[in-house]
């Protein structure tokens, strides 16, 4: 399997973003409550989706649609669920996350995208880190 093209890779995580992070600002505005509450719940929901997604399938929404998966950077095997699922979700969002509730822009999803472009294996920054990659169906 071949390593993606960043750019199809940017759009599996503009739809990845899109689910994530569209109920998770209705959850910050200045909507009524119970709207509020509803986008927590459904940024909470569209985590968990997406964590289960990876450890199961090694994809995500994005990544489905894209026709990619996760794998080990050395293998073809999916990572596994502690990387999968929880580790790497964390290292990748959970920057994003602090930026926006501080009402700041997320850079670290900008770093993650510049690290992929410069890179002749297109991996990220959080792929580094984790010891993973996203190859091609």
């Amino acid at each position: 399997m071949k390593t993606t093209h960043p750019a199809r890779r940017a759009a599996a995580t503009a739809i990845d973003c899109l689910v994530f992070y569209i109920p998770y600002v209705m959850a910050l505005t200045d909507l009524p409550d119970p709207v509020r509450v509803v986008g927590a719940a459904a940024a909470a929901a569209a985590l968990g989706m997406q964590a289960w997604l990876l450890a199961r399938h090694g994809q995500t929404l994005g990544k489905r649609a894209m026709g990619h998966r996760l794998a080990r950077r050395g293998a073809e095997e999916k990572p596994g669920f502690m990387i999968a699922a929880l580790i790497r979700p964390a290292i990748a969002w959970a920057p994003n996350i602090f930026c926006l509730s501080l009402g700041a822009f997320p850079v670290w999803i900008v770093v993650d995208g510049l690290t992929m472009t410069c890179r002749a294996d297109g991996r990220s920054l959080h792929d580094l880190i984790c010891g993973t990659r996203v190859v091609d169906l």
